[in-house]
């Protein structure tokens, strides 16, 4: 599933010539509030032990990109 997700992005993206870049989700764990990095700790909700900044992770991530 994921698979073909990720043709059909890549398939639009050639039909209108744009470049897809391919990123890594720990690349984009840092804190949108002060730029510290966040762990993985098994849950959704990540929190900041440096500015106490709290978030989704999937949010943080589309937040980042």
């Amino acid at each position: 599933m994921v698979a073909e997700l990720q043709s059909c992005i890549e398939y639009k993206a050639r039909e209108k010539g744009l470049e897809v870049v391919e990123v890594s989700p720990k690349d984009v764990l840092e804190v949108p509030k002060c730029g510290g990095k966040l762990a993985e700790n098994g849950r959704r909700v990540l929190e900041c032990k440096r500015c106490g900044f709290v978030g989704d992770r999937d949010v943080i991530a589309t937040t980042n990109l």
